[in-house]
């Protein structure tokens, strides 16, 4: 006891700030490390930004032609989704504009998926992964011997044609 004050309850509350203020501590190490090690810009991980009005018919064929999507066997385990999804993807961090594209078919609940690049001097080209065709499936024409009644491309969501805004409401393919 010091001039009549007992110093025990200072003990206790020092001991209490001093756990919370290591406990502040060791969050901040922590944050600060994870921080470092997670780095503090996503943008290093996305894929290049795309301009696809300055793509040409040439740059994309000589990445189809490069890509070597079209060499892996084709069957379970490896399909058209698999194949467009791998071909899209390369083509994305080439800088090359794509988007996954899905042909519906009528009286059928499987569909099938292609990728489609937007070029400035030719239009779209549609691209059949797994061999590397280019191909030119329509509404009310028959693909891969069934009816197609829709084509939708991949953005955040699928996009009837017509209503995506990526391409023109009144998409055509051009030859």
């Amino acid at each position: 006891m010091l001039n009549g004050r007992n110093l025990t309850p200072a003990k206790q509350i020092k001991l209490r700030w001093f756990i919370l203020l290591f406990i502040f501590a060791l969050l901040a190490v922590v944050v600060v490390y994870l921080t470092s090690i997670l780095g503090n810009s996503p943008q290093n991980i996305l894929p290049p930004e795309l301009h696809p009005t300055e793509q040409t018919y040439e740059q994309v064929i000589s990445f189809i032609n490069s890509d070597d999507t079209d060499t892996i066997e084709y069957g379970e385990g490896f399909n058209c989704v698999d194949s467009s999804i791998r071909l899209w993807l390369h083509a994305r961090w080439q800088g090359i504009s794509a988007y996954p594209m899905r042909i519906n078919y009528e009286d059928s609940a499987i569909n099938h998926m292609v990728v489609i690049f937007p070029t400035a001097d030719r239009g779209d080209i549609i691209i059949e992964p797994q061999d590397d065709l280019q191909i030119r499936p329509q509404i009310g024409q028959r693909y891969n011997g069934k009816m197609v009644n829709g084509l939708y491309i991949l953005e955040l969501s699928w996009f009837p044609i017509e209503g995506s805004p990526t391409l023109d409401s009144s998409y055509k393919i051009e030859e």
